[in-house]
């Protein structure tokens, strides 16, 4: 890999998904120096900080949001399978690499979460990489067209939809 590769969403992504073990996911792929002085940028940038070692940081609030950015633009769906019709419209929807999504509209609010599996009893409490508001309080359902134009989703060519 290349220095370059070393980009601010890669950096995030490893702290988010590997919290503490990212320094050293990140070394299997790069010069130790060089994720070192990614890290740096990072805190410098205040999308991340640390403690009492540099090589255990983690996200601040503007990282997770420069994170859920770059994500929505990249999620590109290639499953969707409706769970529920109304109040709430829900599915559960995959990408080609088969990260999971909870995708659901209530309350006049949409939100995608990403989750290990469409298990609930796996679920942690997460930080929605997508929220909009569309209609009243009142309103639970919405079209799949819709809710993926709102929530800045895409559908792959030839996605799987149920």
């Amino acid at each position: 890999m290349k220095r370059a590769d070393l980009d601010t969403i890669t950096v995030l992504s490893a702290i988010r998904d590997h919290e503490g073990g990212a320094y050293g996911v990140l070394a299997e792929r790069f010069p130790p120096k060089v994720v070192l002085a990614a890290f740096a940028r990072e805190d410098r940038a205040r999308r991340t900080e640390y403690g009492v070692a540099e090589h255990l940081p983690w996200l601040t609030a503007k990282g997770r949001a420069t994170l859920r950015a770059a994500e929505r633009q990249r999620i590109t769906l290639t499953r969707v399978v409706q769970t529920c019709y109304a109040c709430p419209s829900q599915w559960d929807a995959w990408d080609a690499d088969g990260r999971y999504y909870y995708l659901r509209y209530r309350w006049g609010v949409g939100t995608v979460e990403t989750q290990p599996g469409p298990d609930m009893n796996t679920w942690t409490d997460r930080e929605p990489l997508a929220s909009f508001e569309h209609g009243d309080d009142l309103s639970g359902t919405i079209s799949l067209t819709d809710f993926m134009a709102l929530a800045g989703l895409t559908l792959a060519p030839g996605a799987e939809v149920s």
